[in-house]
């Protein structure tokens, strides 16, 4: 069980699985987690923690409805525990969603 997500001062990570999901998980300062009222920018502590997470879900839409649904979101979902970060991860790697094409923008 993840009970705390620690960064250095970025506070962000992606995960993207080969079934075209990808689950952004951010908790920088003036995210939608513990850290919301941390000032951004200069003086940053060298560790960003947060028993909290913003999430953004892309990919497969039915997993985008099932973040949406679960997590009470529209595109963004806000204050999600860390603690279900593993059912997340775990949903978004599901074999159920099949692949997504990621558009490629032309030069």
């Amino acid at each position: 069980m993840i009970n705390k997500i620690s960064s250095h001062r970025r506070g962000a990570v992606a995960y993207t699985f080969d079934n075209g999901n990808i689950v952004s998980i951010v908790f920088s300062p003036a995210s939608y987690s513990d850290n919301y009222d941390m000032p951004y920018g200069q003086g940053l502590p060298e560790m960003i923690n947060s028993t909290t997470v913003e999430i953004m879900p892309s990919g497969n839409k039915a997993f985008i409805r099932w973040m949406e649904k679960k997590y009470d979101g529209d595109l963004i979902c806000s204050y999600i525990p860390v603690s279900e970060i593993p059912t997340i991860l775990k949903r978004a790697d599901s074999k159920q969603y099949k692949p997504v094409e990621v558009s490629k923008e032309s030069n």
